[in-house]
């Protein structure tokens, strides 16, 4: 689906999309073409905790939570630069 066909099916929902068809424009703006609706939530909270789950499930898949009030997405892209722990409780780095 586009964004606009999502707009147009979820009005003014919280939602969690995977991207299916993606690129990074030279401007580093993620231009996605067609997204999967994954689940329809509540609020902007609950959207979040559920892209975090399944952010943790399948890491290198592309996921997002995003209300359908916005018009236009602009999602930037930024290079992850340092170094990732395990978890945050580890005591080993």
């Amino acid at each position: 689906m586009t964004w606009d066909e999502i707009r147009s099916a979820y009005t003014n929902k919280w939602l969690v999309v995977e991207a299916l068809v993606a690129h990074t424009d030279p401007n580093n703006k993620r231009i996605i073409s067609d997204f999967k609706v994954i689940e329809i939530c509540s609020d902007g909270i609950s959207a979040f905790n559920k892209y975090r789950q399944l952010h943790k499930l399948e890491p290198c898949k592309e996921f997002y939570y995003l209300n359908t009030k916005r018009e236009v997405l602009e999602i930037e892209e930024r290079k992850w630069i340092g170094i990732r722990i395990k978890s945050a409780d580890s005591t080993q780095v």
